[in-house]
């Protein structure tokens, strides 16, 4: 239970910097990327619910593309 409370808490604490930059940049539409939410369904559900809409889930890894696209050329 503390586990699964853990996850929960991931998503509010996400909520809370998505709401600041709402408040900063006007940004109503939200989507989430990236592996913190390959770990557990319930993070992305309760990001969902602490901000009171369905969050659209990318399962995209921007770092990895990023990485292959300017490693192309580069003497690594």
């Amino acid at each position: 239970e503390l586990a699964l409370q853990i996850l929960r808490d991931a998503g509010w604490a996400l909520a809370k910097v998505a709401k600041a930059l709402n408040d900063r940049l006007n940004l109503n539409n939200f989507v989430a990327m990236g592996g913190t939410f390959r770990l557990h369904p319930l993070i992305l559900d309760s990001l969902s619910e602490a901000l009171g809409s369905e969050v659209t889930y990318f399962d995209v890894d921007i770092s990895q593309q990023w990485i292959k696209r300017h490693r192309k050329g580069a003497n690594i």
